[in-house]
């Protein structure tokens, strides 16, 4: 953090950046209220703290970013789980649920709870292979996301994280509720980043259980969803799912003949590392039997 506030932050910029004063005081802000403000002895509105960075030229990702860097919970905590789950160490998953639990009752802030309930359900299916829909924490869980009107990034990664956990029949439910409610954020990229990469996870896992038609119904929502000629990697694995779903409804040999393509490319401009990654998954999926193909 450059300072310990957001005026005295607000002020370090500036001073970085060499703008005068004068550039930002005026019509909407007064000299008086904008020394106030640096100097902690006041607030400003958010209107007007927008205008604030906007006349130093930062946006506001950025005065965020700088100003207060640091971890965030959700993430660092699904990280903690996934690593602790993969390495098949319950014991550190139970700790990890307490400390969710004793953080939510500290803070109140709902994401401790879920990931206290997450942290549960992993235990359960690492013992049982299953936790099943009817499982009460899971439940409080999916009424959360049932009743989120707009799903911004926090309950797509949260469902990102926690699909594998549910049914076919409500996984394709909460995809939906998904995919109805991310309309507002649409034009946002990371939003549109993190909704890719749920498509993406689960029409692999529908393929992995063999159903291949709700695979393909995911496929058809995200070569409806909107990505920029900018997100190239996006762009390949879209390319890779429309090719796959060629694989799987039209002629196999066509469109295996231009996967292959889709692979030397990607291994002439050096992205090795996805091409090997798709490579696999197609290996995969060339061995589902054919009676589950359409």
């Amino acid at each position: 953090m450059i300072d310990n506030t957001i005026g005295s932050c607000f002020s370090a910029l500036r001073k970085s950046k060499h703008i005068p004063v004068k550039q930002i005081i005026g019509k909407n802000i007064s000299n008086s209220q904008y020394h106030r403000f640096i100097n902690d002895e006041s607030e400003v509105s958010f209107s007007k703290f927008l205008f604030m960075l906007d006349q130093i030229n930062i946006t506001l990702e950025e005065f965020v970013f700088i100003a207060f860097k640091q971890t965030d919970p959700l993430k660092e905590g699904m990280l903690n789980i996934k690593r602790s789950f993969e390495s098949g160490d319950i014991s550190n998953l139970k700790i990890l649920s307490e400390n969710f639990k004793h953080e939510y009752a500290q803070t109140n802030q709902v994401k401790f709870e879920h990931l206290s309930i997450i942290s549960n359900c992993l235990i359960i299916k690492f013992q049982t292979n299953a936790v099943g829909s009817n499982n009460s924490e899971l439940k409080l869980l999916t009424k959360y996301l049932l009743n989120v009107e707009n799903w911004g990034h926090y309950e797509l990664v949260l469902f990102n994280n926690t699909f594998f956990l549910y049914d076919i029949n409500t996984i394709l439910i909460l995809f939906r509720q998904a995919k109805k409610t991310s309309e507002h954020y649409k034009d946002l990229f990371h939003h549109t980043q993190e909704l890719f990469k749920l498509y993406s996870n689960i029409i692999l896992y529908f393929l992995e259980k063999q159903k291949v038609s709700s695979a393909i119904e995911i496929i058809d929502n995200l070569i409806d969803l909107k990505i920029s000629e900018e997100q190239l990697y996006e762009k390949f694995i879209l390319k890779f799912w429309v090719l796959v779903k060629d694989y799987l409804t039209t002629n196999r040999e066509a469109a295996t003949e231009n996967i292959n393509l889709l692979f030397s490319f990607l291994i002439f401009i050096e992205c090795k590392n996805l091409q090997k990654l798709l490579q696999n998954i197609f290996d995969f999926i060339q061995k589902i039997p054919n009676k589950n193909q359409l």
